[in-house]
């Protein structure tokens, strides 16, 4: 161990406060600013809601603290108030109501200004929100050559989600500041916050007050050029950013890691076997999928500590990945578990919220994907409809029905009617979100409005009723206490004004018979509702088996107009084959029938190819029969004489010295041919003159 590990964390006490000072070297932003309206979405379909209920202390809602297994906590969500049963400033707020730790700029030896922490901060603490631009991919590599060429060397950029980046260049929040360190007292975690993704950086471990709050650049941050690092650790890598990165931070963000149970030596031994693959960091994703790939699927251990459980790190992964390898792994990681426990507390964690996410993006880019999701929906424990009703799941299902992928059909449809024989369970209802709300547009000081109660009964304050699904009967519950009951809650009796007892009792009658009437009338209201509500449960029931045979036909008319189109193709087919067959057997024939070719005419053959352009420029003079007859006079000596001295096959084509024979001895024979046709054409010229001089 060396001295520094000994000293422990090196404070900064004596330093002193620069915080006004660095305020003046950018715009201070509240929130993050986003360059579109959908950029920095979370992507969810649904408003998350927890199972937490109010715990005041006297002004402060204990609801959704550290300890208290809060189910958005545990998958990095924070709670919204118009949405949850959690209460008003519940704990699990922190990024709304910007619940930062003390801490003040330092100017730190040779680092620029770094983040001091003013007081002790516990593990696992919100420090503070990274907040800046948030900007899209191509924006992004636009600011990275702009700001080189300025000279900004500094790095303040960091991926918010997939061709997402935030930028705290020139606007931003103190957390800027927090300098890199290869052994960090933070890390930085990404949260849904309302509609958004936020960023946040949390303790590591307990921080003293003095000491510097830094995290590991080489995981999170983005900048234009390598710069060399001067956290003084002893695993110091010597450089931060630029091109290169540490090995590990290459192949996977640590929370993916954490999710799908990858050890270090693991990573070693990859990175052993493959060290001649030069690792970069991606401007696209900072997921290596070779490495992701080939890691096994392991089960998630059923374990005690639900804070650090690795259930809770596999949802919250699952929640928020947009790697297509990494939600595979993590959902076959699912699959491959068979503790029913696990299974259980999957669906408490948002299960089918994340699953009808992750069904409705990826049916069409990754059916193996959508086809292990929906097996893992049928393992899940079937109690009550509640979860399933209260998310989006079962329409998503529904259209699965409908897919071109017949395992995709046939498991959802399968999921479907396992899911029509639930009941729904009899609980406090939630409330439902109205409208999508964005954090930093929340009005903290409006009050919520009062619930309007089912029952025709004033009832006592905090008091709300509702009917009970399976027997039609009213039921009374408190948010605030947590309590359900069947009797009608009692308020504090009330003195009359007239103390005549007769009129009370005459009054309380009146009242009782009165309250009894609409009571009765009201559950009779309800049975005719919930008869109603029935009948449409039984129509969307036939109209579900209607969507599953109307896909079932449309697959099958699919299917038979495939197998026509192949028909057709294959007769085609055939149909060619047979002609082509037919054209080489009638040249067969004709090539059987034929007498066999002799040497001499084989050798005719070959001459003929020459000789006829040879004598072309006798044309004029002899006429074009007796050149055709020359033609063939010399073809045929030509021939003879070839077959006498040969009696081989010929060749395929004449070569230059034998074309140059044939042409000596077509020459001659063509001279000797002209003085007999000149001689010819003088004696008759000559006999013409003497008939004529004669008459």
């Amino acid at each position: 161990m060396s001295d520094t590990e000994n000293q422990g964390p090196q404070l900064f006490l004596e330093l002193e406060t620069k915080t006004g000072e660095a305020l003046q070297t950018f715009a201070s932003l509240r929130r993050c600013t986003y360059a579109t309206k959908l950029i920095g979405s979370s992507g969810q379909q649904e408003a998350m809601t927890c199972d937490c209920k109010e715990e005041w202390d006297g002004e402060t809602n204990l609801a959704c603290s550290e300890d208290t297994g809060c189910i958005n906590r545990l998958t990095s969500i924070e709670c919204m108030e118009d949405t949850c049963t959690c209460g008003l400033d519940c704990q699990n707020q922190r990024f709304q109501k910007a619940q930062y730790a003390a801490v003040s700029v330092i100017q730190t030896e040779r680092k620029g200004y770094g983040l001091r922490a003013d007081r002790d901060i516990a593990p696992n603490t919100f420090i503070y929100e990274y907040i800046g631009e948030v900007i899209p991919e191509k924006e992004f590599r636009k600011r990275m050559v702009t700001y080189d060429k300025e000279g900004i060397r500094h790095f303040y950029f960091m991926m918010l989600q997939k061709g997402e980046f935030l930028d705290a260049t020139k606007k931003g929040c103190l957390a800027r500041f927090c300098n890199h360190s290869c052994k960090p007292n933070s890390f930085v975690d990404k949260w849904v916050v309302g509609l958004k993704l936020a960023m946040g950086i949390f303790a590591s471990r307990a921080i003293r007050r003095g000491e510097e709050i830094t995290f590991d650049y080489n995981v999170d941050r983005y900048g234009a050029q390598a710069q060399p690092c001067f956290c003084g650790e002893a695993n110091c890598s010597g450089e931060i950013g630029g091109k290169t990165q540490t090995d590990a931070a290459l192949l996977l963000p640590a929370n993916y890691a954490r999710a799908l149970g990858v050890t270090h030596e693991q990573e070693k031994a990859w990175l052993r076997a493959n060290k001649s693959t030069k690792l970069k960091q991606s401007l696209e994703s900072n997921v290596n999928e070779d490495f992701v790939a080939q890691l096994p699927a392991l089960p998630i251990p059923d374990e005690s500590d639900h804070l650090a459980s690795s259930v809770n790190m596999v949802m919250a992964a699952l929640l928020h990945s947009q790697e297509s390898v990494v939600v595979s792994k993590l959902v076959e990681r699912i699959y491959v578990t068979d503790a029913e426990s696990i299974h259980t507390n999957i669906i408490k964690l948002h299960g089918y919220q994340t699953f009808s996410k992750l069904l409705t993006n990826y049916q069409k880019s990754n059916p193996d994907l959508v086809v292990m999701a929906l097996k893992v929906l049928l393992k899940w424990p079937k109690i009550t409809r509640n979860k399933i009703s209260s998310s989006t799941i079962e329409e998503t299902v529904k259209t699965l029905t409908s897919s071109d992928n017949e395992e995709v059909r046939e498991l959802s449809s399968e999921l479907l009617r396992a899911w029509n024989n639930l009941e729904m369970a009899y609980r406090i209802p939630k409330r439902r979100m109205e409208a999508a709300i964005l954090y930093d547009d929340r009005r903290l000081t409006e009050t919520p409005k009062e619930s309007r109660s089912l029952s025709p009964v004033v009832l006592p304050a905090g008091w709300e009723s509702a009917v009970d699904e399976a027997s039609g009967k009213i039921y009374f519950y408190n948010r605030a206490l947590g309590t359900t009951q069947w009797d009608e809650p009692l308020a504090e009796p009330v003195r009359a004004r007239d103390n005549s007892p007769a009129l009370t009792e005459a009054k309380d009658r009146a009242r009782e018979k009165e309250r009894g009437r609409a009571l009765r009338d009201y559950i009779e209201q309800q049975r005719l509702e919930k008869q109603k509500e029935a009948e449409l449960k039984k129509n969307s029931m036939r109209d579900m088996d209607q969507i599953i045979r109307n896909a079932k036909l449309n697959f099958e008319k699919k299917q038979r107009d495939e197998e026509e189109r192949k028909r057709r193709e294959q007769l085609e087919a055939d149909t060619r084959r047979a002609r082509k067959e037919k054209h080489r057997m009638r040249l067969k024939s004709a090539s059987e029938s034929s007498p066999k070719a002799t040497p001499a005419a084989k050798w005719t053959k070959a001459f003929a190819a020459v000789v006829p352009n040879m004598l072309k420029k006798y044309e004029a003079e002899i006429g074009h029969e007796n050149l055709k007859k020359c033609a063939k006079d010399i073809l045929s000596m030509l021939a003879e004489k070839e077959t006498k001295r040969h009696g081989s096959e010929p060749p395929v084509e004449l070569g230059n010295s034998k074309k140059a024979l044939v042409k000596e001895f077509s020459k001659g024979y063509m001279e000797k041919y002209l003085v007999k046709l000149r001689a010819k054409k003088a004696s008759s010229e000559a006999k013409k003159a003497t008939e004529r001089s004669k008459s």
